[in-house]
């Protein structure tokens, strides 16, 4: 996590991951995600973010953003 302003964080992480059924092989998904943590209000903050995803079958990108309010 880096702050960039006193009100937005950037962030960048790497996640991987593993799923072993029975009747399977081991598959394996390994994702970049790049965000921010934006503080618009006092207790107000906004998360957008991009994820890369790659799996065994496929690559796709997507994004999100979430609200959070603190109370």
């Amino acid at each position: 996590m880096y702050q960039l302003l006193e009100a937005l964080l950037l962030t960048a992480r790497i996640e991987t991951g593993s799923t072993t059924t029975v009747n399977a092989s081991t598959a394996y998904t390994q994702a970049i995600v790049l965000g921010a943590h934006v503080f618009v209000l006092p207790y107000v903050e906004l998360r957008p973010e991009y994820r890369i995803m790659d799996t065994d079958d496929f690559r796709s990108s997507r994004y999100a953003i979430q609200l959070h309010l603190f109370y």
